[in-house]
Formats: structure tokens, sequence, C-alpha cells
């Protein structure tokens, strides 16, 4: 009965001994197989240096609303490289808040500058990520395009803008909920549903095609233009010409496919 009860003993204690050398292996073997990205979804300190607070943004609601948009678009491996891009170029970034009563009926702004930019939104309710991505692009645009940078085709710019940001919501956040910025819902007009429509064609394109683009951009581009945009704001009604449509080239919405 002592013989049999030893020999239980010992093979419990090699089954044990045997296992922790697995289950040591294993976590050995999982380290090795560590998912980097996993690093990549806290926001590096020097990213973060660039962004500073303005005193109009004086609650820590808001300043953690816009970091944790900011960590969000930095947990995409595409989206991550435009935050890289705007680190490396050297500039910094100061958020801020319209004053109360402001007349604009802009939900955010962009003031591009190879040195400080500026971007405002206009009230807490209207610091959402997909506002956030558009400025975003605005910037990239303004460092990247001389065309841009010069403020030709200001039409053109802030239609691509809008564009890419619902290409990049639809394919890169798709759990997330947004309202169209390319167009909005028009009660008996199909034109809304076209325009999701054309989206979608241009995400399952492969590669960049300039020939899905161009028209369907020019005809979707005008009718945003004049039916959403306010005009009653002299920059808007100074800057943004419908004519300059015709003379479309992509630029910024080649970035959907090569990159940033």
């Amino acid at each position: 009965m002592k013989k049999k009860l030893l020999k239980h003993i010992v093979f419990l204690f090699i089954l044990l001994t045997f296992g922790g050398c697995v289950n040591e292996m294993d976590m050995i073997d999982h380290e090795q197989n560590f998912d980097p990205d996993i690093e990549l979804f806290v926001l590096p300190d020097p990213i973060k240096a660039i962004f500073e607070f303005d005193k109009s943004i004086n609650n820590i609601y808001d300043r953690s609303n816009i970091l944790s948009h900011i960590e969000f678009l930095y947990s995409n491996r595409k989206t991550r490289k435009l935050l890289i891009f705007l680190m490396e170029s050297g500039i910094r970034i100061n958020f801020y808040k319209f004053p109360a009563g402001s007349e604009s009926k802009n939900e955010a702004q962009c003031k591009p500058s190879f040195i400080i930019t500026e971007i405002g939104f206009n009230g807490s309710n209207h610091i959402t990520f997909e506002n956030l991505l558009h400025e975003l692009l605005h910037l990239y645009a303004y460092l990247n395009y001389k065309t841009y940078t010069d403020g030709y085709y200001a039409a053109c710019e802030e239609y691509e803008v809008r564009v890419l940001t619902d290409l990049i919501m639809s394919r890169d956040f798709k759990g997330l909920v947004f309202e169209y910025q390319g167009m909005k819902s028009v009660s008996g007009d199909s034109i809304y549903s076209d325009y999701q429509e054309w989206l979608k064609t241009l995400i399952n394109a492969y590669n960049y095609n300039s020939n899905l683009i161009v028209r369907k951009f020019q005809m979707y581009g005008v009718f945003c233009i004049t039916n959403f945009l306010d005009f009653s704001d002299k920059e808007n009604k100074f800057s943004l010409q419908i004519t300059d449509f015709n003379h479309y080239t992509p630029l910024l919405l080649k970035v959907f496919w090569q990159g940033f």
C-alpha cells in the first residue's frame, strides 16, 4: 500500500514538474512571438509633445477627449503614419475652442502653419473623432501640396478632405458611428445613397484610379459646396469657388491607396 502511494506521489511530482516546464516554455514562446503593435496603442511621448492646449480648453474632459481621439488614430497602422509624419515635420499643433457666442457655423477649423498650427472646435460637442481627422488632413494637405499651400483650388482641397475623411472612417474605423462629411441626407434625393455607393467603389478599388474619382468628385463636390457649406461665413464665400472643380486633379485622395 505504501509502495503504491509512493509511486502515485512520484508520478504526481513528475507530472507537475513537466507541466511547469511546458507552461514556462509556453510563456517564453509567447514572449518571443509578442505582437509589438500592442505597445503602439500607447501614444509615444514624442508625438504627444507636438500637441498643445489653449487656455480656452480649460477642462479635463475636453483635453482627455482630444487625446483619446489622437490615441485612437495612432492605434491604426494607416493613420499612425499621419501622426508620425506630423511629428517628423517639426510642427506644433495648438487646440482651442471657439469663443462663447461665436456666430460661425463651422464645427471645427484648421489654421495651418509650418510652425504652429491652430485647430479649433465650435464647442465641446464638436470635438469628435471625424472632425479631428478632418482638420489634421487639412494640415497634411497644406504641408504636402504646394497648390494647396498657396491657397489655390480651395474648394477642391476642402472636398478632398471631406471625401478622404469619409473613406478612412468607412474603411479603417468601421465600428464608429459618424456623419458623412462629403454629403448629407436630403429628403427625397437619391444623391446621398449614390455618394455612399461611390465610396464603396473606391474602397473596393485595389489601386488608385483617377477614372473612378474625377467625374463624380466634381459632381458631388459642387452639390456639397453649394448646398451644405455656410456662405454667410466670409472665409467660405471668398475662398471656395465652384469653378475650382473644373480644374480638379486628384492630390490628397491618392493617400487613401498610397499611404501617408
